[in-house]
């Protein structure tokens, strides 16, 4: 377990002074293939049940949904898929693959996991299979990819994800969702998506060398939306708008590769990865409100 987690950090250079005997690898591939079964069935039914429920179906069709959510949807997609692949990439390091073939490989699966998606998406009467779903699935594993393959040893950009839930899914329950962890995937208003860098290199040898668990986040969010096209939004009486941030964050992946972790908090920590936890941030272009004339 130990040495799963560690390969989860990006780049980690570290790695057992004895490789693995053919008989581990093998039990490993073994556990991965039946792991990653199991976890796939149980993630397509939990979202089954959240995202489509009883709904009612009609012949599979296209649906072109670009203009929809401010583009908050597309950017679910690219961060679910970069994360995935990464996760896939560790398992295949742990399973014995070389590690260029097994970034290619995450990859490429990170990208067909989100496939199932787009087709049951195909078969909905409001909606349909997007292929701009498609190209921000390939975006998050291309991300993924180039940088595993550019700079194995170090991770400039990680896509992050927090949320807060907002004052707009009472207004469509039904839609936005009915309690937390339904809001947490529907609301798009709650949802901020953050690319957080660290540069490397000589451009900030500085950084890296006094403050290497330091990162700088951009953050791109959108408020106001009870409907999905800004259309319908206005004749409902809503104005929506996009949210620009910047604000620092912590780089667990650091820290865990630098302190003697048990595994259980290992576990929590590689979690926590994905999630930027609260930490000073401005918007940028923060509409202000109008002062009030006596």
């Amino acid at each position: 377990m130990r040495q799963l987690l560690k390969k989860f950090i990006w780049g980690q250079k570290n790695r057992p002074a004895q490789p693995p005997s053919p008989g581990v690898l093998l039990s490993r591939r073994r556990f991965l293939l039946a792991g990653a079964a199991l976890a796939y069935v149980g993630a397509a039914l939990v979202v089954g049940k959240i995202w489509y429920g009883q709904a009612a179906r009609t012949n599979w069709h296209w649906f072109d949904d670009r203009a929809e959510w401010r583009q908050m949807d597309k950017m679910g997609h690219a961060f679910s898929s970069f994360h995935c692949s990464r996760l896939l990439g560790a398992l295949l390091r742990w399973a014995g693959q070389p590690e260029a073939q097994a970034h290619q490989k995450a990859a490429g699966l990170g990208f067909l996991a989100h496939a199932p998606i787009e087709w049951l998406d195909g078969f909905m009467p409001a909606y349909g299979a997007s292929w701009a779903d498609l190209l921000a699935n390939a975006a998050g594993s291309g991300l993924y990819y180039g940088q595993a393959a550019l700079s194995p040893g170090h991770c400039w950009l990680k896509p992050k994800f927090s949320f807060a839930p907002s004052p707009f899914a009472h207004l469509r329950p039904q839609l936005l969702g009915k309690n937390w962890a339904e809001q947490l995937l529907k609301d798009y208003n709650g949802q901020t998506y953050w690319l957080s860098l660290a540069p490397s290199g000589q451009m900030a040898k500085a950084w890296q060398q006094h403050l290497p668990w330091l990162r700088v986040a951009v953050g791109h969010g959108a408020t106001g939306m009870v409907r999905a096209r800004e259309g319908q939004n206005r004749a409902a009486g809503h104005q929506s708008r996009r949210r620009f941030l910047v604000g620092l964050d912590l780089d667990l992946a650091y820290l865990r590769e630098k302190t003697d972790l048990a595994p259980g908090w290992e576990i929590v920590l590689a979690g926590l990865e994905m999630y930027r936890l609260p930490m000073p941030t401005i918007e940028l272009g923060r509409p202000v409100a109008p002062s009030k004339s006596n």
